[in-house]
């Protein structure tokens, strides 16, 4: 937003919360919590440097490196589509608004990181199945109303960023949308549709909510099926 409004980008305050790449990410944790890198580890920083002309890493510039990382992850990588988005708002006089009220943009573009979620925001986006559509090849209805009860015990019961997590599972980002459905399919570990205005979460049956616990935070917690992770 800084940019966006006509900040220079070296007055921009970046934190690693900013950047969406958990490559780049890996590589600025790396920087930080060591001063003495592996030949593995130097090759997975120059990997990101490289194709930005930055150099390797040594012991005496790792701090600016991390710096010049994090400017280009955030910034040198979207000068383009913030470009664009300053033209869109000045073609439809949004731009005029911003001008006189710059108050009103952490109102109009909220951070996501600043989001609170709280389980009754959920759970009142969720469209639960109904006990008509219950397909008895899958699981009877008692099974079913079993799964949905440890459904709304996990979201009742979990902290914000478990919930943040949750809902990049299963919608592709931490936002509400304004439909959170719930389908039952015969599957392995829970998963999830992201398709837009479409999200789905796929439940599978368990015996008891310590299973259904444990394969839903394997699904949530993993780069391979939670959407966002990668």
């Amino acid at each position: 937003m800084h940019v966006l409004f006509g900040g220079e980008p070296e007055t921009a305050t970046i934190t690693e919360l900013d950047c969406v790449d958990q490559d780049v990410r890996e590589v600025l944790q790396l920087l930080e919590e060591n001063s003495n890198f592996s030949e593995e580890q130097k090759a997975k920083i120059l990997s990101v440097t490289l194709p930005w002309d930055l150099p390797g890493v040594t012991a005496e510039n790792r701090w600016w490196l991390t710096e010049k990382i994090l400017l280009h992850s955030v910034l040198g990588r979207t000068t383009q589509q913030v470009k664009q988005m300053r033209r869109g708002l000045k073609d439809t006089g949004v731009w005029d608004f911003f001008s006189s009220r710059p108050d009103a943009i952490p109102v109009l573009f909220p951070r996501t990181s600043d989001v609170m979620l709280t389980p009754q925001m959920i759970l009142d986006k969720i469209v639960w199945p109904r006990d008509e559509d219950v397909d008895e090849d899958i699981l009877s209805l008692e099974e079913q109303q079993k799964a949905l009860h440890f459904l709304r015990r996990f979201i009742e019961n979990g902290s914000g960023e478990r919930l943040k997590s949750l809902l990049t599972f299963w919608t592709g980002w931490d936002v509400l949308s304004s439909d959170l459905e719930v389908e039952f399919v015969d599957c392995a570990l829970p998963q999830a549709s992201t398709c837009f205005f479409h999200s789905k979460n796929y439940l599978k049956n368990v015996a008891t909510y310590e299973e259904f616990e444990r394969d839903l935070m394997a699904s949530i917690t993993s780069w391979y099926s939670g959407f966002g992770k990668i």
